[in-house]
């Protein structure tokens, strides 16, 4: 396949496609993704391909993001704004234009190529994308002499091909009426044909009355063939004049982002309060009446926008901490190519504010997902110890409701237990060290009984904390009498103040489980994912 394939198919003003698409315009990014074939975004422009551009798109290939609405003047259009637009394509359609539908396909790896596309990362730099092709679209429509047309355009991704549909109109058409004839059609719309008597196919003309074949006088919609070479020219030209300085921020950026993923930033004690209080504010949404399940603990979540600022603030330290020196030099490097883009389009130009925090590929956008990336895996994993600790304390109980309880297994709850405290749960630590201080379920080990409570202790523990003192008093007590060892009254005090300990620290864990179980179950069901 070609780096880029251009093809236009056009529809009449009484088509329903062009009803259809006047309907699209206004609708959310969301409505409009799962709606392309409704709305014949696509349609049949397969059929305008040859073999080898067939490869392009398959039809039935799940879209996996549509960018927004845009315009030779704009990157995303307000409410107001797309209902000008709507109102331009009824224009259009009343007075007779066609609508012509261009799809720009792109092999991925040229896009990488020539630095706006990061195939690792899935993400596109599409401010540049979406300027490269206006100028096109625009030089395209001027060797078609439809300077006055309005038009509209979406980046559509899919994993082998990203691809670009621009829908065109114009509200006072100035293109040549040319007479065509009327062909009869079928049930489904589709041109009969017949064999002529040379065995030639051909297309039966519809007739009128009298036996004549029947015309209509209609604007012409073919567009030359010289007018996709230029619009492919001009496109390749635009991508390709900055891909040395894309390629070399991109990879800046990427070192940075690649830098955080490597980075627990929650076991780093420089930034763990910053995470422990990102984690609490989310947290607190989850609680609300609809909790935001964890799939949508994202940057651009509309959900939670007040958050981004705690978010940024965490994106800023990690940078400062660990790519100062960087950072001002892709600064540097992006004010100069800010310049650049100043003197050959004119204008304030918008590349540092679009690199730094576009919403698709920008470096606070991209540190930020990582962030919450980081979180969400925190909080899968918590649901999961909690799971686990309720598990194995079922299996430490002999009877159940009065009768042998069939989940009596003291084993496998040590084994669970063990993995957990592995995982950093103090809950767990402190349980394995009463089990193995007492002797309880194993045989009695003092030794290993501190190596869990010092591990809780090392986590921040209060009460793992006490329990190493107290058996460190007690070994020095045991040296001091030589040999008589703690007495059964200090291990018993001990053992009374752990379960008492236990027990309430338990009850918060059985109370966390709750609303741990509730946000598993609406994560499972999907219930909110349509509302938010």
């Amino acid at each position: 396949m070609a780096d880029i394939v251009v093809v236009t198919r056009f529809q009449q003003a009484g088509s329903n496609a062009f009803s259809s698409y006047i309907d699209y315009v206004d609708r959310s990014n969301a409505t409009r993704k799962n709606n392309v074939e409704k709305f014949n975004m696509f349609g049949k422009y397969m059929e305008y391909m040859d073999d080898e551009a067939k490869t392009v798109v398959n039809e039935e290939q799940k879209i996996e993001k549509i960018s927004s609405l845009f315009t030779t003047g704009k990157d995303s259009l307000f409410i107001e704004e797309k209902k000008d637009i709507k109102e331009a394509f009824r224009v259009g359609q009343k007075n007779g234009s066609p609508m012509w539908q261009t799809v720009i396909s792109f092999k991925n790896e040229y896009l990488q190529e020539v630095g706006i596309y990061d195939g690792e990362n899935n993400t596109l730099n599409e401010k540049e994308l979406m300027q490269a092709a206006r100028l096109s679209i625009n030089n395209m429509l001027k060797n078609e002499n439809m300077e006055n047309s309005v038009w509209t355009g979406a980046i559509h991704y899919n994993t082998d091909n990203i691809h670009i549909h621009i829908a065109i109109t114009q509200t006072n058409p100035t293109r040549e009426k040319k007479e065509f004839v009327e062909y009869e059609k079928d049930s489904d719309g589709k041109v009969k044909t017949r064999v002529n008597e040379s065995g030639e196919i051909e297309k039966i003309p519809k007739l009128d009355r009298n036996g004549n074949i029947k015309t209509y006088e209609t604007y012409i919609g073919r567009f030359k063939n010289k007018s996709h070479m230029i619009m492919k020219s001009s496109l390749k030209k635009e991508l390709e004049k900055n891909s040395e300085a894309y390629i070399s921020l991109n990879k800046m950026l990427r070192e940075i982002i690649a830098d955080k993923n490597e980075q627990d930033l929650l076991e780093n004690e420089v930034f763990k309060d910053m995470m422990k209080n990102l984690y609490g504010a989310l947290k607190q949404e989850t609680l609300k009446e609809k909790p935001l399940p964890l799939k949508y603990w994202n940057y651009n979540q509309n959900s939670i926008p007040h958050l981004k600022p705690k978010i940024d603030e965490i994106s800023d330290f990690f940078i400062k901490t660990y790519h100062n020196a960087e950072f001002k030099e892709l600064m540097v490097k992006l004010e100069n190519e800010a310049k650049k883009q100043e003197k050959i389009y004119g204008g304030k130009s918008d590349y540092v504010k679009n690199k730094l925090h576009d919403k698709s590929d920008g470096l606070y956008t991209r540190l930020g997902n990582a962030i919450l990336k980081e979180l969400r895996r925190y909080e899968k994993d918590r649901i999961s110890q909690i799971t686990d600790m309720k598990e194995a304390m079922k299996c430490f109980e002999k009877l159940k409701d009065g009768n042998v309880n069939p989940e009596y297994n003291p084993a496998k709850g040590i084994e669970l237990l063990d993995d957990v405290a592995k995982r950093g749960n103090t809950f767990a630590q402190n349980k394995l060290g009463s089990i193995y201080l007492k002797g309880e379920f194993v045989e009695r080990d003092v030794e290993k009984a501190s190596e869990y409570f010092r591990a809780s202790a090392r986590n921040g523990n209060s009460y793992g904390v006490e329990m190493v003192q107290k058996i460190e008093d007690g070994k020095r007590k045991f040296r001091k009498s030589r040999g008589i060892g703690i007495c059964n009254r200090d291990v018993n005090r001990m053992i009374n103040q752990l379960k008492k300990n236990m027990n309430k620290e338990y009850i918060n864990y059985v109370n966390k489980s709750k609303a741990a179980e509730l946000q598993q179950e609406i994560e499972h069901r999907g219930s909110y994912e349509a509302e938010l």
